[in-house]
């Protein structure tokens, strides 16, 4: 979409079923309970009292009876209590993308192979590992290639979240995105100033919008607030467009996966769908669980009971309280059918751990199996010292889902990389130019030294692989230089120990 016309409803009616699901999920994702409380119990953000849609049948009054939908006592929501497993998925997503670097190759460049390396430093792989929890969060993530001389030498990565974001599609593929951020509020008058920055195809527009919560408003001069008036520059349009110099669009979406709910919505189904689409009622029934759990410790706490008697008054108006390092108490007249002094009782109720326990553990390896993962993954189950290979057994759901995340990730890697090779020649004159790498994610689980000595003795004995490849496969860490220096080594200590040929003993005899 270009920019919206004045007075235009906020978000886009056509993009309110997305946003509405990306409430929720994010909701789950901030493990805020005051935030889950107010998704589902349909609550405004002003703090109403609870609405009636709670109490309907239908399908508004299921999901208002959620155990975070249920009307809240005088205490809200923070009686409840709330275990973070949807973070803890998203956050196991993005840690078995971008725990280790991957590797951005050139055939045949090396010189484009090494620029890319600087590109995606350590800094640029911190940025691609919040980017992929969050893509995992909430159905995808942006990422935009720009550049600030002021701040860094090579073209830098901005990453955007989609409830942030209009997207345009064609073809199934991004065509142009408009990302909004409220920049200032004021809540005495309920006004609301919103900085658009409109991508489309070779430029970027900003605009500043005076609003309110749920409407657009009007255009206003970039100038009327502090953060959008640092963006006006010398290569800015009087209109606010800035060219990019890109003859494509320079952001890039990455999904998560293929999407589900909303196959139907021609804007929601590009979206993509977040690992935790689906397995919000197992998340709330375990929160629901917990709760209680936590609820029959308190009930099961012991308690003891004294008469009246026992108390020790504070005098009018103080009250009374029980001295329980009291050693000795004397005994009271009063009626009593046993004839012995008034008696001390104690209360335990029972706890009910057991039931508890297994029905949280239930709900747990549910959650993550449904999400896509193997319950092994999240340390469910028996954890003994295994192999690679065990462990990849045991884990096979896990890299599976890791293989899909993996195939999109390196094609829009390799998108993104695109533009930043081409902005770093034209700003900064390195590199080689517009290039397309190779993105080489490195192995889940790495066998052990063993296990890889084990793996060479095998390859060698079949006579299956060169001096270089057995060299590579028990170092993998290894580049291509320090492995053929390593054979040529090995290639001359083996020429050393060879025994001498006794056909080239001199046989000529002693002189004559």
């Amino acid at each position: 979409m270009p920019l919206p016309a004045p007075g235009t409803q906020w978000p886009p009616p056509a993009h309110l079923p997305a946003y509405e699901a990306l409430g929720v999920w994010s909701a789950w994702y901030s493990s805020d309970r005051d935030q889950l409380a107010r998704v589902y119990s349909r609550e405004r953000a002003r703090g109403d009292r609870d609405r009636p849609s709670q109490y309907r049948n239908g399908i508004v009054g299921r999901a208002a009876r959620w155990f975070w939908g249920e009307p809240q006592g005088n205490d809200g929501p923070s009686s409840r209590l709330h275990v973070p497993l949807a973070a803890d998925i998203c956050g196991t997503s993005a840690n078995m993308l971008f725990s280790e670097r991957p590797a951005f190759v050139v055939d045949g460049n090396e010189e484009a192979t090494k620029r890319l390396d600087e590109v995606f430093g350590e800094r640029a792989i911190v940025q691609l590992h919040e980017a992929a929890e969050v893509q995992a969060a909430l159905a995808g993530v942006y990422l935009i290639a720009g550049f600030d001389t002021e701040i860094a030498d090579m073209p830098l990565t901005t990453v955007v979240h989609p409830d942030s974001a209009i997207p345009e599609w064609r073809a199934g593929r991004l065509a142009a995105v408009t990302f909004h951020k409220v920049v200032a509020r004021d809540d005495r008058t309920g006004i609301v100033w919103r900085h658009l920055e409109h991508h489309g195809r070779g430029f970027i527009e900003h605009a500043l919008y005076e609003g309110r919560s749920d409407n657009i408003g009007r255009p206003v001069p970039l100038t009327d607030q502090p953060e959008t008036s640092a963006l006006i520059s010398a290569d800015m349009a009087e209109d606010g467009t800035i060219p990019t110099e890109l003859d494509r669009l320079d952001v890039t979406y990455v999904p998560n996966a293929v999407d589900r709910r909303f196959r139907s919505d021609p804007i929601a189904h590009h979206l993509g769908r977040p690992d935790i689409q689906g397995i919000e009622p197992v998340l709330d029934a375990l929160d629901e669980s917990w709760t209680s759990w936590i609820k029959d410790l308190r009930l099961g706490a012991g308690k003891i009971h004294v008469p009246t008697g026992y108390l020790e008054n504070h005098g009018p108006g103080k009250g009374a309280s029980f001295d329980h390092n009291r050693e000795v108490y004397v005994e009271l007249n009063a009626l009593n059918p046993g004839g012995a002094g008034l008696p001390i009782t104690a209360t335990q109720l029972a706890i009910r751990l057991a039931e508890h326990q297994g029905t949280c553990d239930a709900l747990s390896r549910e959650a993550v199996s449904d999400a896509g993962y193997s319950p092994a993954t999240f340390g469910m189950g028996e954890v003994v010292a295994i192999t690679a290979t065990e462990v990849e057994a045991r884990e096979r759901k896990t890299l599976w889902l890791r293989g899909q995340k993996e195939r999109r990730w390196k094609l829009a890697l390799a998108d993104h990389a695109e533009n930043l090779t081409e902005i770093d020649k034209r700003e900064f004159e390195k590199g080689t130019g517009r290039v397309r790498p190779d993105i080489q994610f490195p192995p889940y689980v790495s066998a052990g030294p063993l296990e890889r000595a084990q793996t060479v003795q095998l390859m060698d004995a079949a006579g299956a692989a060169s001096k270089a490849t057995l060299v590579a496969t028990q170092h993998p860490g290894w580049d291509k230089k320090r492995v053929d220096a390593e054979v040529a080594e090995l290639l001359a200590e083996v020429a050393a120990l060879a025994p001498a040929d006794p056909m080239g003993f001199d046989r000529s005899g002693p002189p004559a």
